[in-house]
């Protein structure tokens, strides 16, 4: 969905966008009580949130939080150059 290539490998900045989001969720009081955080693929939507009933609002949520994340680096690189 990110356009991130086929590579398995999580990339940095994903791992970064997808944390943010699951901070912001913690600050909002959505999820454990622990703030979440993924370093690769181990972890499961169910480790993080197990209310079937607002999950997909959850994964949408850090879906277009990472997207933002990513758009904003992008955007900051380009400036740079």
């Amino acid at each position: 969905m990110l356009g991130i290539g086929t590579d398995d490998a999580f990339d940095t900045d994903v791992i970064t966008g997808i944390n943010s989001a699951f901070l912001a969720l913690n600050q909002m009081g959505v999820g454990p009580v622990n703030v979440f955080s993924i370093t690769d693929e181990s972890k499961f939507w169910n480790d993080f949130f197990s209310d079937a009933t607002n999950l997909e609002a959850v994964k949408s949520y850090v879906y277009i939080k990472t997207k933002m994340v990513s758009i904003r680096q992008q955007v900051q690189l380009s400036l740079m150059h």
